[in-house]
This record gives C-alpha cells, sequence and structure tokens, in this order.
C-alpha cells in the first residue's frame, strides 16, 4: 500500500509601491507626473503609473525583487532609485528640481527702413539701394524725394536753390563735386525742413546733409569692390575697418572711371538762294571722367562719454575729352 502526500509550494505575494511626487522647493504635488519601474537584470519596463492632481502614484501587482523605480514630470530633472521590494507595502516619495536652462548668447540685429522720417528730417539710407553700385554721390541726388538736379548739377529742394548741402555735417568743398564721391560710400542722406538759425539765411528751403560711411562697427573687416557698365564704366574701391586698443581705424579709397559720348549731326540747306551752299556737320565728343576717392577716419575713446578723432575726406579729378568734327559741303 502506497501512502502519497501532495506538496504544494505558498503562493508569491503581490508587493505595492505607492508616494508622491513633489516639487522640490515648493513641496507640492505635481499632477500627471511619470513614475516608471525597470527591471534591474535587463532595464526592461515592468509597470508605471501617472499620479493624480495631488502628485500621488500607486504601483500595484508587483513581484517581490530589486528594481529601478524613475520619476520624470515636463521642465525637471528626472529622479531614479533602486529599491527592493519585499514587503506588502512600501512607499517612496519623489522629489524633482526644476531644469536650469543655460542660454548662449543671443544676437538681435534690426535692420532700418530705407527711409525714415521724424518731425526733423527725413532719413534716406542709401546704402541699401544696390541699383547705385557704380555710381556717384550726383546719381545719388537725383534718386532723393523732393531733390531736383539740373543738366549743370545745380541742386533745388523743394523747388528752391536756397538749399544747404553738407557732408558729415560739416561744410566741404567736395559738395562742389559730388561726382568725385562714390555712391557706395554714402550711408544715407539726411533732408532737414527745418534748419536752426544759423543756417537760415542762406539754407531757407533745407538742409542735404550726406554721411559717409564710417566703419564704426567696431570689428576687423577688408572689403573689395569691382564694378563695371555700359557705356564704358568701370571702377573699384578697397576698405578696412578694424579696432587697435581703444583706437577706431577705418580707411576707404576708390577710383572710378566713365565715359560719356555725345553726338550732334547739323544739316542745313537754304531753299531761298539756290547758289548758297548746303552743308551737313557731324559733331562727336568723348568725355572720360576719371575721379579718385578717399575717406579715412582716426577715433579713440577717451572714456565712455567722450571721444577724440580725426576724419580726412579727399578726392581728385582726371578728366579729359576727345573731340572730332566733320564738315561737308552739299
Amino acid at each position: 500500500m502506497l501512502i502519497g502526500k501532495a506538496f504544494s509550494s505558498p503562493p508569491v505575494h503581490k508587493c505595492e509601491i505607492n508616494g508622491i511626487v513633489k516639487d522640490s522647493i515648493t513641496g507640492e504635488g505635481l499632477p500627471f507626473a511619470s513614475v516608471q519601474m525597470f527591471s534591474q537584470i535587463d532595464s526592461a519596463l515592468v509597470k508605471g503609473a501617472i499620479t493624480d492632481i495631488n502628485g500621488t502614484y500607486s504601483i500595484k501587482d508587483i513581484i517581490p525583487g530589486k528594481y529601478r523605480l524613475a520619476a520624470s514630470y515636463m521642465g525637471y530633472d528626472q529622479s531614479e532609485i533602486i529599491i527592493d521590494v519585499h514587503k506588502k507595502k512600501v512607499g517612496h516619495n519623489f522629489l524633482l528640481s526644476q531644469k536650469s536652462i543655460s542660454l548662449s548668447e543671443i544676437t538681435i540685429t534690426t535692420e532700418k527702413e530705407f527711409v525714415e522720417k521724424t518731425i526733423e528730417k527725413t532719413t534716406i539710407n542709401v546704402a541699401k539701394n544696390t541699383t547705385l553700385t557704380g555710381g556717384t554721390a550726383a546719381d545719388v541726388m537725383q534718386t532723393l524725394p523732393f531733390v531736383d538736379v539740373d543738366i549743370d548739377g545745380n541742386i533745388n529742394y523743394r523747388g528752391s536753390d536756397k538749399v544747404i548741402i553738407l557732408l558729415n555735417g560739416e561744410k566741404s568743398e567736395l559738395v562742389k563735386s559730388l561726382d568725385q564721391i562714390p555712391a557706395d560710400q554714402v550711408q544715407k542722406v539726411e533732408l532737414i525742413n527745418n534748419p536752426s538759425a544759423k543756417y537760415e539765411a542762406e539754407g531757407m528751403s533745407g538742409i542735404i546733409n550726406i554721411v559717409l560711411k564710417s566703419g564704426n562697427s567696431g570689428k576687423n573687416k577688408t572689403t573689395m569692390m569691382l564694378n563695371a557698365g555700359c557705356p564704358e564704366t568701370f571702377g573699384g574701391n578697397v576698405g578696412y575697418s578694424g579696432m587697435v586698443g581703444k583706437t577706431l581705424f577705418f580707411v576707404n579709397a576708390g577710383l572710378n572711371h566713365k565715359t560719356k559720348y555725345q553726338t550732334k549731326e547739323h544739316l542745313r540747306e537754304n531753299y531761298e538762294n539756290p547758289d548758297a551752299f548746303d552743308y551737313y556737320q557731324y559733331d562727336r565728343q568723348d568725355e572720360n571722367l576719371n575721379n579718385a576717392f578717399i575717406n579715412t577716419t582716426l577715433e579713440r575713446a577717451i572714456n565712455k562719454r567722450q571721444h577724440i578723432g580725426l576724419s580726412v575726406i579727399g578726392g581728385k579729378k582726371f578728366n579729359s575729352a576727345d573731340r572730332e568734327i566733320n564738315y561737308e559741303t552739299l
């Protein structure tokens, strides 16, 4: 007779983990934070939970063992621990710290409008007008509102020749020959409608102030520009700007050439006197306009509010003309 006994292993009890996920500074519970439990053996996700409105979480039906428990919340650093779960209920609270965000340096660059208007003046930022490349300051003047330039280069502002033309805010002989100043050296032109009393007699209609580029960005920069056009227009300039200690140095020099062609034809016929000579005349004149220009600025900072500077602006014309006249009797 065989007597047998049946043996069965005791049931494995299930465990529970609960707690609160809090802000480390305020101590307030963080709602809808994520709490996840991973296997310590292979890092596989075992279970997880989301905190309620008070930041409380609960994970049930856990098989006893060691786990990696992690809590995370948007805008906070993740926190995790290794926890040994063997009791029926295990409690653990998380304190999460807000992330510290380090921003790199941000440079904000704004562009000026082509035309800026105030009560005192209208400013035209002609440096933004790329169509003037290869031209001169005289060409710039022809693009300005309320400014008229006649065939001889005389300038009227708002219908009057009672206008003062300044260069960098000062009177200069160069304004009498604006075709010596390259257009790409003009930063802006200020049209001042209501000049001060010291200009009242000769500048009743206003003041036109031509402001040249000064390279005051403070950055070391070398520029070179070449231009060409038709008929027979070419030139170029080279410039450098930079800081040496507290001294700003800027220089720009250029040379431009332009050829103007002018052709005239005359035909005279005398119908009243048949014996008079009729003639035909052909007249062609070629003008070679060459000009050199230099703009130099030295400026040194004495302190935050005081600067001392030296500016030299100059130009030179090298013009010539060829003329051909053909005369023929008919």
